[in-house]
């Protein structure tokens, strides 16, 4: 099976936050069961934002965010191009009605992929699912 993922799921892979046993989980699972992980290349600079950012609110130390990437790089998770992905992250993100295409490009790439999206942001769950029946939130 194919899952494509979230930079709101991965992160709770990299470091310990709320879910981030349950994320864990699910990953654990995954490699037993050999799936395809997939993410936009995109991801990638979110994952590497949202870890600076951890790091200079100082929720997290320098050692932490330098962890978080190398732990990254074990995961095997395939980066997709986005290229071909932003004319349809661009309709997604007009029909959910989001402001942006971050969100929207992870779904392009699960449409694209015929992958299961998986993700920790309730709020763009909560918009996708109507439109797109293969999303789900794992932290219920």
């Amino acid at each position: 099976m194919i899952f494509c993922l979230d930079t709101s799921l991965i992160v709770k892979v990299l470091i310990n936050e709320p879910g981030s046993e349950t994320v864990e989980a699910l990953f654990r699972r995954w490699f037993e069961e050999d799936h395809r992980l997939i993410t936009p290349q995109f991801t990638l600079c979110e994952i590497y934002s949202v870890l600076r950012k951890k790091n200079f609110q100082k929720s997290i130390t320098e050692a932490e965010a330098d962890c978080a990437l190398r732990d990254y790089e074990l995961l095997g998770i395939e980066l997709l191009p986005d290229m071909p992905l932003l004319k349809r992250a661009f309709w997604w993100a007009k029909k959910l009605n989001l402001p942006v295409i971050y969100d929207s490009l992870v779904l392009a790439a699960a449409e694209k992929e015929e992958a299961v999206l998986w993700t920790c942001d309730k709020k763009f769950f909560d918009k996708a699912k109507p439109e797109f029946a293969r999303i789900e939130y794992p932290l219920n």
